[in-house]
Order: structure tokens, then sequence, then C-alpha cells
């Protein structure tokens, strides 16, 4: 095998592993979401509740054992804040933790 071939299957693995984890991604959201509803009093939860539900369902389907419970979920608002670069605004004021500028609808 000369090392052009050998970088092709190494580039093919590479993105069937990629495609992998996406499933894998997917899989725990569809099933994070279709079993909130299971949730006792779930319709009385707040707007700020759910979003921050849906939040921590990603971050734990991306990195499962990274980001589960309050201190992971702390971690991943973390990292969501250097994706987001967030301004002032009423969400970057969310994200950036100020407890003042929370509202709910």
């Amino acid at each position: 095998m000369n090392l052009q071939n050998a970088r092709r299957l190494h580039k093919d693995w590479k993105l069937q592993e990629h495609h992998e984890k996406m499933r894998q991604i997917i899989k725990s959201m569809e099933t994070y979401i279709s079993t909130y509803k299971d949730q006792a009093y779930y319709e009385d939860y707040t707007t700020e509740t759910f979003l921050n539900d849906m939040l921590y369902g990603i971050g734990v389907a991306i990195y499962p054992e990274k980001y589960q419970y309050s201190q992971g979920f702390e971690e991943w608002k973390d990292e969501l804040r250097k994706f987001l670069g967030c301004h002032e605004t009423t969400f970057g004021a969310w994200v950036h933790g100020k407890d003042d500028a929370r509202h709910d609808s």
C-alpha cells in the first residue's frame, strides 16, 4: 500500500467515525426529546427551564460523560459562551449568567 492509499483509507475511516458520532448524537437527542413529555408537570415549566433542559440534552448528546449533571452543565454553558461569543443582549446576559436579565414568556 502506498502513502496516497493509506491517507485515503485514513480519511475514509475518520469520515466513517464522524458519521457514527453524528448518528449517536441524533439518536440521543431523539430519545431525550421524545421522553421529555413523560416528566410530571412539564407543561408548567418556564421557558427558561425548557431552554436549559434542551441545552443540557445537546451537551450530553455530544459528550455524554463530560457534560452530565449540574457540574457538567456548567462546563457546557461555558463552552457555549465561548462558541456563541455573546454580546450583552438579554440572551447574552443569560448565557453570561446574569440573573437579572432572565425573562420568561
